[in-house]
C-alpha cells in the first residue's frame, strides 16, 4: 500500500484539516482547491511580473526621452559654438589682413636696405680687416716700425 502514496509538502493547517476529513470525497476537493489556489498565485505572479514589465518599460521610455532631450540641448550648443567659430575664423583673417597691410611697408623698407648692402664692396673692408688682425698679432717692434713707415709715407 505505501507504494501507491506519494509524499507532499503543505502547510500545517492544511494538513490538520487534510486529516480531520473522513471521505475521499473531501480529501479530493481540498486538494483541488488547493491546486487552484496554486494557480491563482502563480497567476497573480505573472501578472506581477506584467506590472513590474510594463513599470520597466514606462521607466525605460523616460529615460529614453531625458536622453533624447540632453542629446538635443547638447546638439545646439555645439551647433552655436561651430556658428561662433565661423566668426573667430573671420575676424582671425580679417586681423591677419590688417597685420599684412601694415607690413607691407616695412617689407619694402627691408629689401631696399637689402639691395642697398648687397652694392657695398666689401673687398676693401675685408681687406682692412685683415689689415688690422695682421697688425694685432704683430710684436711690439714691429709695431713700432709699422708706425713710423706709416708717418713717413705719403698714404691718401
Amino acid at each position: 500500500m505505501l507504494e501507491q502514496k506519494e509524499l507532499i509538502w503543505v502547510s500545517k493547517e492544511v494538513k490538520t484539516i487534510f486529516e480531520s476529513l473522513d471521505s475521499d470525497h473531501e480529501k479530493l476537493r481540498i486538494v483541488d482547491d488547493l491546486i487552484k489556489n496554486r494557480k491563482l498565485d502563480i497567476t497573480y505572479a505573472i501578472e506581477s511580473l506584467d506590472d513590474d514589465l510594463l513599470v520597466f518599460k514606462a521607466f525605460s521610455l523616460k529615460y529614453k526621452t531625458e536622453l533624447q532631450k540632453v542629446y538635443d540641448e547638447q546638439s545646439d550648443k555645439l551647433e552655436k559654438l561651430f556658428e561662433n567659430c565661423g566668426d573667430v575664423q573671420s575676424k582671425m583673417y580679417l586681423k591677419i589682413e590688417e597685420t599684412k597691410t601694415k607690413l607691407e611697408p616695412i617689407i619694402g623698407k627691408i629689401k631696399s636696405i637689402n639691395e642697398t648692402l648687397e652694392k657695398v664692396n666689401t673687398y676693401k673692408i675685408e681687406r682692412l680687416i685683415e689689415l688690422i688682425e695682421k697688425f694685432n698679432r704683430m710684436s711690439g717692434e714691429d709695431k713700432r716700425l709699422f708706425e713710423i713707415l706709416i708717418r713717413n709715407t705719403d698714404i691718401k
